[in-house]
């Protein structure tokens, strides 16, 4: 069972050799015509004059910014207060999803039912299967939902469900011992 995750790793790692070369690598070495010729092949389009001249422009951009150094780019980054204000939220954001532990729970989900006490290895492996679809689920829900709400009640509800659910099953883990 568990070599079966090698199936798809194996199917990739093949695949990667029959991918064109980045139409943004191909401007950078000065081989334009090959990038348009990618760029055409992958939209199905003749006519991506724009799309070369997006990515000219971008790599033109970034050479600029390059030169000026890393420490005077971080400088200006760091003192632009909508910047480090989206930077901590971001952080702090990840930091919640790491510390709150719900990873774990779903990683380790077949052996903390296995804790509880089912004994049956094929049942332990479908009742973990619950909280991952649960996940998917709620997954598809969030993607149609969050547009229409402010994305602030999202985050705080859902904080407070893991918090709920998260206390839950640490007070059931306690209680059997």
């Amino acid at each position: 069972m568990l070599g079966a995750a090698v199936l798809p790793s194996v199917v990739m790692g093949a695949g990667m050799f029959l991918l064109p070369e980045s139409p943004r690598y191909l401007i950078q070495k000065g081989r334009v015509k090959d990038a348009e010729e990618v760029l055409q092949k992958i939209s199905g389009s003749t006519n991506v004059e724009k799309e070369l001249r997006e990515i000219s422009d971008t790599i033109e951009a970034e050479t600029q910014y390059s030169s000026q150094g890393f420490l005077h780019l971080a400088r200006q980054v760091l003192r632009n207060p909508p910047v480090m204000r989206a930077i901590a939220i971001g952080c702090a954001l990840q930091a919640f999803q790491q510390l709150g532990g719900i990873n774990t729970v779903m990683y380790y989900s077949t052996t903390m039912i296995k804790m509880s006490g089912v004994r049956n290895n094929t049942t332990a492996i479908w009742l973990s299967c619950i909280p991952s679809f649960m996940n998917s689920a709620f997954a598809l829900v969030s993607m149609a939902i969050v547009e229409r709400l402010p994305r602030r009640r999202l985050l705080l509800s859902t904080l407070l469900g893991t918090i709920i659910g998260l206390s839950h099953l640490g007070g059931a883990y306690y209680a059997i011992g």
